[in-house]
């Protein structure tokens, strides 16, 4: 096979010693993002690069081009499902210039949120990247909590760590990550180890892990653009306690685009996503209270005044079924029921309004829901 090399010019700032060019792996292929007639397979460019420091042991990537090979055949094997094939147009090493490396640690160790982020985006310029295609930057380490991220800019990158916030090397991480590059949220619904849950007690390794119908058709349709999913911000179309009535235009207790009209369709349609649903499918009310619900994150400590949780009084009366004043595991949808064993403070198996006031208080979060 022909040997290319891909020489990576240095940013201009943060100018460093020779980008080390490596040629490409035996498995590499040039061709951009195109759909084969045989199988139906999408082949979907990826250009990885290996980031390396002199100074930083987080960063510098320990992965020879066999391992980065193996990877991608693990990859592989988690997206066969979906028809769906990475293939590694090159590989590059990426030095990094001692004094991002040094940012990069003193963010990591220092627990900052998103500062080793944003220190490996002052590594490259947007020329050196894949476009259109797919840009995968691995670190050895991202730090204690973290395995791995898609962060939706520009150009849509994934940064990979090697060695998982447990010390293990989790090819899985990457599939998933590459999952959120095709428009792929959180599973709210979708449970049994699927690949795109995010931290839950239902969640053990496997070499491959199942997508549903709905995700392997929205991943597709993103798959066949060619490029990285770009979430676009959208305005509700009314209040939160009116919007599932607004645009359950028919009445019958489901949400579906087809029922709605431009400018709402679009909406809807983002809605479903966000469910994992595909555009022809629905999303009832239940469904939609408790993807609103699992959704809802604690704000940022700046943020206050915002309402960071629902209402404890909306929880109860939404789910304490036989209305003893105590919520069970087994009265709470499944994308709630591992957060029992977090409100639970005295371990007696179920929650109470003061138990979960208690939790809260602790986050500055007031039993109406809003951060103090």
């Amino acid at each position: 096979m022909k040997t290319l090399i891909h020489p990576l010019r240095q940013p201009r700032i943060h100018r460093v010693t020779s980008y080390l060019v490596v040629s490409l792996l035996a498995f590499i292929a040039t061709a951009p993002a195109e759909e084969t007639s045989a199988k139906n397979e999408i082949t979907l460019p990826v250009r990885v690069f290996r980031m390396k420091s002199d100074v930083s042991e987080k960063i510098n990537c320990r992965l020879s081009d066999q391992d980065i090979k193996a990877l991608f055949e693990i990859v592989n094997e988690n997206w066969a499902q979906a028809d769906i094939r990475w293939q590694v147009e090159s590989l590059r090493d990426l030095p990094v210039a001692s004094s991002l490396a040094k940012e990069f640690d003193t963010g990591v160790k220092g627990g900052v949120k998103n500062a080793p982020l944003k220190t490996l985006t002052k590594t490259y310029r947007q020329e050196d990247l894949l476009n259109p295609g797919f840009n995968v930057f691995i670190v050895e380490s991202l730090g204690k909590g973290l395995g791995g991220v898609f962060r939706p800019v520009p150009f849509g990158d994934v940064i990979y760590a090697r060695v998982s916030p447990r010390g293990m090397p989790v090819p899985a991480i990457l599939a998933h990550e590459l999952g959120h590059s095709l428009g792929l949220p959180h599973t709210v619904f979708e449970k049994n180890n699927n690949l795109m849950m995010g931290s839950s007690p239902g969640r053990v390794p496997a070499r491959v892990k199942p997508l549903t119908a709905s995700q392997i058709k929205l991943a597709r349709a993103q798959a066949a653009t060619g490029k990285p999913f770009k979430p676009t911000r959208r305005t509700a179309p009314a209040a939160p306690d009116k919007l599932f009535a607004l645009l359950d235009v028919d009445g019958d207790g489901k949400m579906t685009v087809a029922e709605n009209q431009e400018p709402h369709r679009a909406f809807v349609q983002d809605t479903l996503r966000k469910a994992s649903r595909a555009p022809d499918q629905s999303l009832s009310r239940d469904e939609y209270d408790l993807m609103k619900l699992s959704q809802t994150r604690t704000k940022r400590s700046g943020d206050k005044g915002k309402r960071a949780a629902p209402p404890i009084s909306q929880l109860f009366k939404q789910f304490d079924q036989d209305q003893d004043k105590r919520l069970t595991s087994a009265e709470l949808p499944a994308g709630l029921r591992s957060r029992v064993v977090r409100w639970d403070t005295d371990k007696d198996g179920f929650v109470t309004a003061e138990e979960l006031h208690a939790y809260r208080k602790r986050f500055g979060i007031n039993a109406e829901g809003f951060r103090k």
